[in-house]
């Protein structure tokens, strides 16, 4: 009988869910369903829970493992009547994923609880996130901040039409398609320093009169046909970490410029098996000169594109990369006790903690200080 998984998500997560369900259907004889709250207009969908319940508490009361995203223990009653406590005594297996920084964990599941308990809970939420609920961790700067969490990778379909490289010419010299347009100064992790990197394509534009390509909000297939006529993708130059906008780049065969800190390269490399960083690394003070470059030599820029793909189908394919779920759930089953943070991931002292926390904030604040002055 094939292992029953129902994955539980409030939203879409930049699609992450959605797209890890669907790859472990592709590649897995799993059973797996996707439950959200609601239908996503940007994103495709499964089950909708606010639209027929009945069906996804039956669903979820068959399942052997249920894999919750962006969740903080199983207190929630946000899928009411589905009572995840009572679930778990029936025998089901729970794990959870974080996606995001505790911080807007925080401020999201605070809005859940009634006022008048906010202040009494928030005390208690660092403990409620560590918790001894079996853990999994994007492989992006979220890991360094969640350090029992066993690392795993976001799922890009690599062969999937859009995800493919076009063999059309490029429309655009540039894309950048931002989840957000909070400023790369006022919040450390939540932004993709959109108005700033948008300064920067200006000044390129000016010089080089090449067209660009800006999208905000718009739904992934048009964000992904997008960039797939562009000649360079910018993914965020900001924070030190990569993003999905970055992981599609190198998939469609881009060059992709995104700034990676030392903690955030170390991970890629695990993850990856591969010793290269494929994206052209460089900060946002420094881009200018970079992109302007690739725009005058074009024919350099496809060669680099040429090579993210490559790289991509060697070391971040979607059957490879899925095997690290695979491994989570065999651990699951086996013993939930297990399912800890990798020997190589772990962050053992307060040294490891200065270099994958302390010194990457330390740099930012000190860019933040030099931009403001």
């Amino acid at each position: 009988m094939a292992l029953k998984i129902v994955h539980i998500a409030k939203t879409a997560i930049a699609g992450a869910p959605i797209r890890l369900v669907q790859s472990l259907r592709r590649l897995t004889d799993y059973e797996v369903r996707l439950i959200n709250w609601e239908r996503e207009k940007d994103f495709d969908s499964d089950l909708v829970f606010s639209e027929n319940p009945d069906q996804a508490i039956a669903v979820a009361e068959a399942a052997d493992i249920i894999h919750l995203h962006n969740f903080i223990d199983l207190r929630t009653r946000h899928f009411a009547p589905l009572d995840f406590e009572q679930l778990r005594r029936q025998g089901k297996v729970f794990v959870r994923q974080f996606h995001s920084h505790p911080l807007i964990l925080a401020i999201t599941w605070r809005q859940e609880i009634p006022a008048a308990q906010r202040r009494a809970e928030m005390a208690r939420f660092r403990a409620r996130l560590a918790n001894e609920l079996p853990s999994l961790v994007v492989g992006q700067f979220q890991e360094r901040y969640y350090p029992d969490a066993f690392v795993v990778p976001n799922l890009i379909p690599e062969q999937e039409p859009l995800y493919r490289p076009s063999e059309e010419p490029w429309r655009y010299g540039m894309c950048f398609t931002p989840s957000n347009d909070c400023s790369a100064w006022k919040s450390r992790w939540n932004t993709k320093g959109a108005p700033e990197t948008m300064q920067l394509m200006m000044r390129v534009i000016k010089a080089t009169k090449t067209p660009y390509c800006f999208l905000f909000e718009k739904p992934l297939s048009v964000a992904l046909e997008q960039r797939r006529q562009a000649l360079v993708v910018i993914d965020e130059l900001v924070t030190g970490s990569f993003h999905l906008a970055g992981l599609e780049g190198l998939c469609q065969g881009k060059a992709v410029l995104a700034f990676l800190d030392e903690r955030t390269q170390r991970v890629l490399r695990e993850l990856s098996g591969s010793q290269e960083c494929p994206f052209l690394n460089v900060r946002l003070e420094d881009a200018f000169d970079p992109l302007m470059y690739l725009l005058r030599n074009p024919d350099i820029a496809r060669d680099i594109g040429r090579h993210s793909r490559e790289w991509f189908e060697d070391h971040w394919a979607e059957r490879k990369m899925i095997q690290h779920y695979i491994t989570a759930y065999e651990i699951l089953l086996q013993d939930p006790t297990q399912l800890r943070r990798q020997e190589v991931f772990r962050i053992r002292n307060r040294a490891d903690q200065f270099r994958a926390q302390v010194l990457p904030d330390l740099v930012y604040h000190a860019r933040r200080r030099m931009r403001r002055a």
